[in-house]
This record gives C-alpha cells, structure tokens and sequence, in this order.
C-alpha cells in the first residue's frame, strides 16, 4: 500500500468512527466484486488498483462498526464467543499459515509497533487470532507450527475458522484492527511495514484518538 493511500485509509477510518451513530455490524465485504472468477490475467497496475478498491470497501463497511457474533476457539478445541473475550478498548490481529507475509507481520512488524506504542505509555490489550482453513484440519503440521510460532508474543491466542475471519473482513493474512470499549471498530489495517514505522503511526494515531 502507498503511502498516500495509508495516509487516505486513517483519515476515512477517523470519519466514519466520528460521524456513525447506529453502527449496525460490520458487513462483509464480497470478493467477488473485486476479484471476480472470470478475470484470467490481468496487469499489475490493475491488481494494485483491485487490491486499492478492495482496501477502501472493507473500511467502508468496517470502521465504525460493531463487532458481529463470531465464534472462536481457545487452543484446547472449546468454542467461545469473540464478543464475550473483547474486554474494554483491545487490537485484534489476524494471522494465517497460508500467507507469506503473516509471520513477518505477527512475530515482527506488529512486535516492533507495540514496543514503540509501550515506548509512549501506551499498553493496549492483544487478541491474536490464528485462521483456519479446511485443509489444517485435514493437515494440520503447519497450522500447528504457526501457533507454536507465534505463542512467544501473544498471551491471548485463539483459533477463527476462516469464515468468521471474512465476517470481520479479515482479507489476507496479516490484518489488525482496533475495537473500542463498545465493540465498534475504530481503525482497520492490512499489511507489513514497507514504510518504517508504518504500523505504529497507524495505531497510534487511532489510540490516542478518542
């Protein structure tokens, strides 16, 4: 994501947390808008833009809404309501071991963000929720390897089917967003840090927004 585009993603998120007053749920968004099965090739320019769209609608229908309810799992297997876990203002990050930018993300780029965000005495509550597909129930080794991975940085772990991941328009596998002591998401961001300190500006601008 370019930087002016990053820039563009924080203050659309800022307006519709500051002027929604019956958020309603999040609404998922529909990747076939974006990504359609009938587009065989395409150039690179027209899968940036796509992606761009794609961003930009799941803020839309994101931001300034409420969680809906979506179940989770704890790593012993028994199921729990995200919604009962959410306890006051908390940043939801999403990992997936079908992603190649995930790990980079949860055990890297996010860590430094929330060293940086501590650095200014801001200590915010982690919910890390590891997606899973079909195939890691059938074939599990790598997912299981993610969880082992991942483990060291997160107190609060728990496994989304992949999709209750999309009803909270988790696309890709390296999302994070803020939920507010209301349930309402106020900042929904996507990504690695190709920009330094990109992660940290972006939720320390919303964190400190209220």
């Amino acid at each position: 994501m370019s930087r002016n585009l990053y820039l563009y993603a924080i203050l659309l998120s800022l307006l519709f947390v500051s002027c929604t007053h019956d958020p309603g749920y999040i609404v998922q968004i529909n990747m076939e808008d974006f990504w359609p099965d009938t587009i065989t090739s395409m150039t690179v320019e027209e899968s940036q833009q796509r992606s761009k769209m794609m961003v930009e609608d799941a803020i839309l229908k994101t931001v300034g809404k409420e969680i809906p309810p979506v179940n989770v799992f704890y790593l012993s297997g028994d199921s729990a309501s995200l919604k009962e876990i959410i306890g006051g203002e908390m940043i939801i990050i999403t990992c997936d071991a079908h992603c190649a930018w995930s790990s980079e993300h949860a055990m890297n780029d996010f860590p430094k963000a929330l060293n940086k965000l501590n650095e200014h005495s801001i200590y915010p509550k982690i919910i890390c929720l590891v997606t899973r597909y079909e195939s890691d129930i059938e074939k599990p080794e790598i997912f299981n390897l993610l969880i082992d991975d991942v483990s060291p940085y997160y107190e609060n772990i728990y496994i989304i089917d992949d999709d209750d991941a999309m009803r909270l328009n988790f696309i890709g596998g390296s999302g994070r967003m803020i939920v507010n002591e209301n349930q309402i998401v106020t900042s929904l961001g996507f990504g690695v840090s190709t920009i330094e300190d990109r992660i940290f500006d972006e939720l320390y601008t919303h964190l400190i927004a209220k």
